[in-house]
């Protein structure tokens, strides 16, 4: 095998192998000469260089392995030092994006390339690219997430979670996301309201979607000041056609024992009651939450509330 040009770059730098261990039970293989430009990898971090040759080196370790968080590392540090031509940066993740759509690696490099070079105007786009193939790449949504809130850039995403929504109902991360930017984007009554409202008619859709009923409780508890005396009624009228929901029963047991009302808590203990029965998985969890809600009604007729 003809030798690689750019390790004959380093021929005065002393590799750092992994010590072999006798009769090790379960041993690395490397592909190619992988191995070798790891150790000459070690060997330069040992020396503290951070050359162009060592950036090269880097990107040809990270194209065989993409996971390994040392060449990005060391990657990073070359950057810091040398500067770097972001155009051809870009490409290379974009090269590397081929690899693994998912690694965690790839993702924070682009975090710190974008905030190093404050340029982020194609980030959303970016983003999109890999929600359109998986809308559950969670990578591509906490990116997402970070370009909006460091740059501003919040226009536009509550519909643009509706869209997403509409094409899977059950998509937890596009519910994720819409709350992460219901928290800065809802400034009033009329804003919630209509937000609930959206909601309600999502999970008439699909009444055992827990990811909207996460984002109704999440919005109870977020906007704690609101009425959701409207919200209850309509929980207990949809519980008379579909009673097996352990979540609006949740909702109500949460919305009583805001109430601090022992009518209301005494309501909630026949809520858990009824999640003992409907979702026995955790029977155990509904029952501690009675015994507290019991607590509860006893700390009240002591204080005589």
């Amino acid at each position: 095998m003809e030798a690689d040009p750019l390790l004959q770059e380093f021929a005065d730098v002393e590799p750092i192998y992994e010590k072999d261990v006798p009769n090790g039970i379960c041993k690395v293989s490397y592909y190619g000469d992988f191995e070798q430009r790891l150790a000459i990898l070690k060997g330069c971090i040992k020396n503290g260089e951070l050359s162009d040759r060592v950036f090269k080196l880097t990107g040809s370790i990270i194209r065989t392995n993409t996971p390994y968080i040392t060449a990005w590392v060391i990657r990073q540090k070359c950057i810091l030092k040398n500067g770097v031509n972001w155009d051809e940066e870009f490409e290379f993740l974009d090269e590397i994006r081929g690899y693994n759509e998912k690694c965690y690696q790839t993702w924070m490099h682009r975090h710190f390339l974008v905030q190093l070079s404050g340029n982020y105007s194609r980030e959303k786009d970016y983003c999109d690219s890999y929600i359109a193939l998986d809308n559950k790449n969670i990578h591509a949504w906490t990116h997402r997430q970070w370009i909006i809130q460091t740059f501003d850039q919040w226009d536009g995403e509550m519909e643009y979670t509706a869209k997403y929504i509409d094409i899977d109902i059950f998509n937890n991360s596009a519910w994720s996301h819409r709350f992460f930017i219901a928290r800065h984007c809802i400034r009033d009554n009329v804003a919630l309201s209509n937000e609930i409202e959206f909601t309600l008619g999502k999970i008439h859709l699909a009444p055992h979607n827990e990811a909207a009923w996460n984002y109704l409780i999440g919005l109870m508890k977020q906007f704690k000041d609101y009425c959701y005396d409207d919200v209850v009624y309509e929980v207990k009228t949809l519980l008379k056609t579909v009673n097996d929901i352990p979540s609006a029963y949740f909702l109500l047991i949460q919305a009583a024992r805001s109430t601090f009302e022992k009518k209301e808590l005494e309501t909630a203990i026949s809520y858990c009651d009824q999640l003992q029965v409907i979702d026995s998985i955790r029977a155990g969890y509904w029952d501690n939450m009675k015994r507290d809600i019991v607590k509860d009604i006893e700390i009240m007729e002591k204080l005589d509330m």
